[in-house]
């Protein structure tokens, strides 16, 4: 499947997701990553945007030339859905591959299995490489040489926290699982050849900005401003030699950008010559 289309009929099906899809074409595999939104029905006013004009939107499902999927956290909600619908398709993969954490006690899968050809059960935790490593062999011999088609990176975790109940523990778990586990799953299936960098560096700086945001929303009522700051590419030794900026300029520029802040500027993202830049 084209990648502009498949991202199109995701989102209109789930309109509540942000899907990041990424394809390898030589074998054909999709990995998509389901990014459930969080709404706080209190604060953020998103939430009433479906209120009143809730509606399912019913997609055929065409997952005949992807012969294989693999769903991680298939034991109940999103996951078992999924696989419950790729099951009874008549346009289905051939092989299904749902992954949970404790397979004994995945008794709704089971008679999926039991009633649906092709349908295989694998136990993963996320969060340990050495799940992933032996999960990794018992699809390789499930799947033999054809390779796997499609990864849904669907498991995930909610510690409900706010500020005051936060933890750093509640925090380093949560990342754990929805941010660290999907990197690290999708590498055991796709690894060769890769070139980005700094993904502990990116991935951080992008959870920082939501981390503003978060404070921004919280502590606006107490005349707090919250706000983020781009400084540039800085010649440091993060920033390496060929940086456009010195120290110094970096540095003289975020000062005077900080000290023109107005409440406008509450919760927004500049960078080190004040305009404004898209989150």
């Amino acid at each position: 499947m084209e990648r502009k289309q498949f991202r199109h009929e995701i989102k209109r099906t789930y309109p509540h997701w942000s899907i990041r899809v990424a394809m390898k074409f030589k074998p054909r595999l999709q990995i998509v990553s389901l990014q459930k939104l969080c709404l706080d029905t209190e604060t953020d006013h998103t939430s009433s945007l479906n209120k009143g004009n809730r509606h399912l939107l019913t997609m055929t499902l065409k997952f005949t030339k992807c012969q294989s999927v693999l769903i991680t956290g298939a034991s109940r909600g999103l996951g078992l859905q999924m696989v419950k619908d790729l099951a009874r398709s008549t346009e289905r993969p051939k092989t299904i591959i749902a992954t949970v954490r404790n397979p004994a006690a995945a008794q709704d899968l089971h008679n999926i299995a039991k009633s649906c050809k092709g349908v295989y059960i694998v136990q993963l935790d996320v969060v340990s490489q050495s799940s992933i490593d032996s999960a990794l062999q018992a699809v390789s011999s499930i799947l033999g040489s054809d390779g796997l088609n499609c990864l849904i990176n669907n498991a995930a975790i909610n510690l409900s926290t706010d500020l005051k109940t936060v933890t750093p523990d509640a925090m380093m778990k949560t990342f754990e699982s929805n941010t660290v586990a999907p990197l690290f799953v999708t590498k055991v299936n796709w690894g060769a050849g890769a070139a980005f960098k700094s993904y502990a560096y990116r991935t951080s700086k992008a959870a920082l900005n939501m981390t503003t945001r978060c404070l921004a929303t919280d502590l606006e009522s107490e005349g707090i401003l919250c706000m983020a700051l781009h400084p540039g590419w800085v010649r440091t030794d993060m920033g390496g030699p060929h940086a456009d900026l010195s120290p110094e300029e970096s540095i003289s520029s975020l000062l005077s950008v900080i000290t023109d802040l107005t409440e406008n500027n509450h919760g927004g993202f500049l960078d080190y010559s004040g305009n404004n830049l898209q989150w």
